[in-house]
């Protein structure tokens, strides 16, 4: 296995958003002055069609990310002014044989949270579409650091031979969990502490394939996470989904899961075991996260499906026909999102979450 460079910080895996504002104004003979374009831009007429790919109407910004295009003032300006509230960013564009004429406009809203994120990332970088990225998985590489920095973060992780994804923390970031496919077990994960110099290696490698192992039924391991104190983690077992390879750069995956329930593994006893009230087989049961106290998980439910074409269950990556009533046919597949108490490990009772569920 390969190394990974990192230090004992709060981290948490997730993607920070950039905003990129800009307005390109045309310089002819003489200089274009902002106010005589505000002057002949009407909010109430309607211009040529002109669409912002990004940011997303109504992002919501962390207070500490780095500016990209606007300067250092310009962009703490915009987050003073949009914080906590909304702020509408308008992008007009501009006649070069008459720069006062107005051609095309578009207007999102941004805001600014009061909360920031208040830790590094964690993150990988990976080539697309995802169908080239696993054809050589050790192109992948992981970075780390600060969104509030200007530079790109470090790499900390390159090389890896095997594809290694869904990652998580415990909450002081002492402890990492991450999905890797080593020794052509698709449910192999990697549990280890945080130092100076992490090494991964197969003494610290556990598999979901081991709960139950005597039922002789496929287990990948999907979604895992790490508990906040960081002596449980809590997967997807006995599972299978609809994972599609797509084309396209933007959306190039299909997926999401079909059947599986929730189990943990104990650090401290070095056991399995199913979480009562999130183990029924008539239900897939997915993508469990902690709360930050470690009492409750918050899953996705709905009822298991089996897919009108028989699959091999160890066939991961599937076509567009294995999956045609979803591709082809329309059918959706809708989550609800429940919660229920850990308690411990014994479970409780879970129920749906107001607002997340039956709509």
């Amino acid at each position: 296995m390969r190394k990974i460079f990192s230090r004992k910080v709060i981290m948490i895996a997730a993607v920070a958003a950039c905003v990129l504002i800009a307005l390109l104004v045309t310089l002819l003979k003489s200089v274009l002055r902002i106010d005589d374009i505000l002057a002949a831009y009407d909010e109430k007429a309607k211009y040529g069609e002109l669409t912002i790919g990004y940011p997303l109407n109504k992002t919501l910004f962390p207070p500490e990310i780095a500016p990209t295009t606007p300067q250092d003032g310009q962009w703490e300006t915009i987050k003073r002014r949009s914080s906590e509230k909304s702020a509408v960013v308008t992008i007009i564009g501009l006649n070069k044989a008459a720069p006062k004429k107005i051609l095309s406009s578009a207007s999102i809203t941004i805001g600014t949270s009061k909360d920031a994120v208040g830790a590094p990332l964690f993150y990988r970088e990976v080539n697309l579409p995802f169908s080239e990225a696993v054809k050589d998985p050790s192109l992948i590489r992981w970075r780390f650091g600060e969104i509030s920095s200007k530079k790109q973060p470090p790499v900390v992780l390159e090389g890896l031979p095997v594809c290694g994804n869904c990652h998580s923390f415990s909450a002081d970031g002492s402890i990492l969990g991450m999905d890797v496919d080593y020794a052509s077990d698709k449910g192999s994960y990697v549990i280890t502490q945080i130092e100076k110099e992490t090494v991964l290696n197969k003494e610290k490698i556990i598999t979901w394939t081991a709960y139950k192992k005597e039922d002789h039924e496929q287990t990948f391991g999907l979604l895992s996470q790490v508990s906040p104190d960081g002596r449980y983690v809590i997967s997807t077992v006995k599972d299978r989904s609809v994972f599609v390879p797509k084309p396209e750069l933007y959306f190039s995956q299909l997926f999401f899961p079909l059947k599986g329930i929730l189990a943990f593994y104990d650090r401290e006893t070095k056991t399995f075991q199913a979480l009562p009230g999130a183990d029924n087989k008539e239900f897939v049961q997915s993508n469990p996260s902690w709360s930050p106290d470690g009492k409750y998980i918050v899953f996705a439910r709905n009822k298991a499906y089996r897919l009108k074409k028989d699959i091999s269950s160890n066939k991961v990556l599937l076509s567009d026909k294995d999956a045609a009533e979803f591709l082809k046919e329309g059918k959706t597949f809708l989550f609800d999102l429940y919660r229920i108490p850990f308690n411990g490990g014994k479970g409780g009772e879970a129920k749906p979450l107001a607002g997340a569920s039956g709509n």
